[in-house]
């Protein structure tokens, strides 16, 4: 059985960037893995760190590089990216002379194919799927005590901040975002995918133009630049054929 896998990324300043004249300091990846497979990641840099956009690249690079290497996924494997991206951010921090909290950043992957599905995640990301029975998250944010603290990629030890899991379902779409969409995405009181905005976001996806017009759209709407001041991220991935 042969799979074949579209997909796409997305990239979009946030109104609070804009205004303090920072560039977006997320960036996204979305790429095959082996001949049946994809892979999707969301890396936003931390507000607080003064090299987050450097950060966010060093990860994506990372990942991209990873994932050229690699024909099957597994949650295993993609701890060993996490990893990995960990180790590149350190020797990033080395050659800027900068401590290596100066470029943290969260990160959720997923990689998707006849596996199944799996997922890593450092921060507040997400990963969302629909196998069939609608849309659900496979990945929560990883919140602290207070809404807006979380855990970074930063040159550290990843001890007790990486959360790693697989499922065997065989997803239809999915989507990994960084956190400036995941208010709209899932409704916290019930820990689930929220429909209402992704139904509607995932047809604008898919519609006429293609992906990347499609999430040019949805990222640039007014409804949800002015719901968050946030960078936005967003990658994306769907089933095609058996």
């Amino acid at each position: 059985m042969t799979v074949c896998w579209q997909w796409g990324s997305g990239l979009a300043q946030g109104v609070r960037h804009r205004q303090d004249g920072l560039p977006c300091q997320d960036r996204v990846l979305a790429m095959p893995v082996g001949d049946q497979g994809v892979v999707l990641a969301a890396i936003d840099g931390a507000g607080s760190a003064s090299h987050a956009e450097a950060g966010a690249e060093v990860v994506q690079w990372a990942l991209e590089c990873c994932a050229e290497r690699t024909e099957v996924c597994s949650a295993q494997m993609l701890e060993s990216w996490i990893y990995a991206a960990n180790a590149a951010l350190n020797l990033r921090a080395q050659e800027l002379q900068v401590p290596g909290q100066a470029l943290a950043c969260t990160v959720v992957v997923s990689a998707l194919g006849p596996w199944g599905m799996c997922a890593a995640q450092v921060g507040d990301g997400v990963a969302i799927y629909d196998d069939g029975n609608g849309w659900r998250p496979l990945t929560w944010p990883m919140n602290g005590a207070y809404a807006n603290e979380t855990w970074f990629v930063d040159g550290e030890s990843l001890e007790g901040r990486l959360m790693v899991l697989s499922r065997t379902e065989q997803p239809l779409r999915a989507m990994v975002m960084s956190d400036g969409l995941v208010q709209l995405a899932l409704r916290y009181a019930t820990q689930e995918a929220y429909a209402p905005f992704l139904d509607p976001v995932w047809s604008i996806i898919t519609g006429p133009g293609g992906p990347h017009r499609g999430l040019h759209r949805v990222l640039h709407a007014r409804q949800i630049q002015a719901a968050t001041d946030d960078d936005l991220s967003i990658a994306v991935a769907w089933r095609t054929g058996d």
